[in-house]
């Protein structure tokens, strides 16, 4: 039997082994916010806004 699901661990793991910025980015999209792929590759740089703590992005 297989599991169809990833633990927290394994998730968090898939962000950081991204190559660059822009594939980090799609799958925190995915994975955080459940965008499907159709939405992410709707998203523009504009929809996306830094908060006022500097660390964390907000969905406009």
């Amino acid at each position: 039997m297989f599991n169809v699901w990833l633990s927290r661990e394994e998730y968090r793991a898939i962000p950081r082994a991204a190559d660059s910025f822009e594939p980090e980015i799609a799958i925190r999209l995915m994975g955080d916010c459940g965008l499907r792929l159709t939405e992410v590759l709707g998203v523009t740089p504009s929809d996306i806004s830094r908060i006022d703590d500097g660390r964390h992005y907000e969905q406009r």
